[in-house]
């Protein structure tokens, strides 16, 4: 469900990276308190600066575009919060751009009981 907490709002505790519906590449960001865990996305670095290079080195916008939809969809789903960590890997997999489980993001807890991205 769509939180009423914003990205500005948490702290990031761990992230995981994931192909999005277009190919381009986003971090999912997770934070978390006593009752829920948070989840948001925004496209990498990496995948910026690539859009970045495509318009400087062939003059085409069109993945600067691409960045600027990617953004706006991100914004438009914004942080959404889950009871637990089934939910989110659910919701992040239904989001996945990719048919391979290694291009979707995922979160675990470790044997110490820590909360990791994979």
């Amino acid at each position: 469900m769509k939180s009423k907490k914003t990205m500005d709002e948490l702290e990031i505790y761990c992230e995981s990276t994931m192909r999005w519906g277009s190919g381009e590449v986003v971090c999912a960001y997770l934070s978390w308190d006593e009752r829920r865990y948070y989840l948001w996305f925004e496209p990498t670095i990496g995948f910026e600066e690539w859009c970045e290079e495509v318009l400087e080195r062939d003059g085409s916008d069109s993945m600067m575009k691409m960045l600027t939809e990617l953004r706006e969809e991100l914004s438009r789903i914004g942080v959404q919060e889950f009871c637990d960590l089934d939910g989110v890997n659910s919701y992040c997999k239904n989001k996945c751009g990719s048919d391979d489980p290694f291009d979707c993001a995922e979160f675990y807890e470790d044997e110490w009981g820590n909360i990791c991205g994979a």
